[in-house]
């Protein structure tokens, strides 16, 4: 899934947008294909799991309990690992930066603080507040990356490429 990142990048750097373009279409129907895989078997197993880490029935209950959020939080992390890697791939950095911050910083863990300890929801509180942090990163990556100018990305990328060679003439 990050490996858009480089994809992005070489391809604006070659300026060759339409591929970039592309590849970011194909690392999501990569997303959409493990996503489904993995949270479909981890779903079927949840009852299974949980006795990876305990033989205790308590533990392997509440490993079931959690499964759904698990596999919620496995979409929307896989999901806004690809998105992470076309902003990294466009040069764009700074907003990763800032959306992980307002994501989980600013959203997430108050939310998971609050159902955690004002609702007593305890681990199942504080996971969810990390559900929602991701669901905020994908949200403002999903809006990020449709309001990309691929032509203007490359030509940036090109044009970063020009003055980092004259630099070290």
């Amino acid at each position: 899934m990050v490996s858009c990142s480089t994809r992005v990048s070489n391809k604006l750097g070659a300026g060759i947008p339409q591929v970039a373009r592309v590849s970011v279409f194909a690392g999501l129907c990569l997303w959409l294909v493990e996503s489904a895989l993995f949270t479909t078997l981890l779903f079927t197993f949840r009852n299974i799991i949980g006795y990876t880490f305990s033989n205790s029935k308590e533990v392997v209950d509440y490993v079931a309990e959690l499964s759904p959020l698990l596999c919620l939080s496995f979409i929307l992390d896989s999901f806004t690992a690809v998105l992470n890697g076309v902003a990294r791939g466009s040069g764009w950095q700074h907003i990763g930066a800032l959306n992980n911050v307002v994501a989980y910083y600013l959203v997430g863990a108050p939310v998971g603080i609050y159902l955690a300890f004002s609702r007593e929801l305890n681990g199942k509180g504080l996971w969810c507040g990390v559900v929602v942090g991701s669901a905020v990163q994908a949200i403002i990556l999903t809006i990020v990356t449709a309001s990309i100018n691929w032509k203007e990305q490359a030509e940036k990328a090109r044009k970063r490429i020009v003055s980092a060679e004259n630099g070290l003439a």
